[in-house]
């Protein structure tokens, strides 16, 4: 009888212990995330057939994350802004004679990402894009005008 206890003690111990360590080794370390860098995003705006491409310079300076953003539509956006990092998410917010800008974007393991922006009351979208190699950018935004002038 003490046998089969300590057989049943031991079995599961034994099964609790594998079992730790197989949902242990199934989790994968996350690389640390610097946030410095470009990011290339693309987006939709409304009115205009072609896809926008917005470049994001984020820098560190003096412990403090900023982003610079530069606009061929809105030239007025040109200015570095502290931005909001949670994670890998990054939130940039701008104010311009035009309204708020605003672009939030979260970048996956594989420096892809997604997001959201909004530019005034109305103009809104997302975005998707690749995190660069390089280490500085712009944020710039480029399209063709239709023959309209817009």
């Amino acid at each position: 009888m003490l046998l089969r206890r300590l057989t049943s003690a031991t079995f599961l111990t034994c099964t609790l212990l594998f079992t730790n360590y197989s949902s242990n080794s199934n989790i994968q370390a996350q690389t640390p995330f610097d946030p410095v860098g470009n990011y290339e995003l693309a987006t939709r705006v409304m009115g205009i057939p072609e896809e926008v491409t917005i470049l994001l310079q984020v820098l560190q300076l003096d412990g403090v994350y900023i982003a610079n953003a530069t606009s061929e539509i809105a030239p007025d956006i040109s200015r570095r802004v502290p931005i909001t990092i949670t994670g890998r998410q990054l939130d940039y917010q701008t104010t311009t004679p035009s309204g708020i800008l605003s672009i939030t974007i979260s970048v996956n393991e594989d420096d892809t990402i997604q997001g959201t922006w909004n530019f005034g009351l109305f103009l809104r979208g997302n975005l998707t894009g690749n995190k660069l190699a390089e280490e500085t950018s712009v944020l710039r935004v480029t399209h063709t005008r239709k023959s309209n002038g817009y």
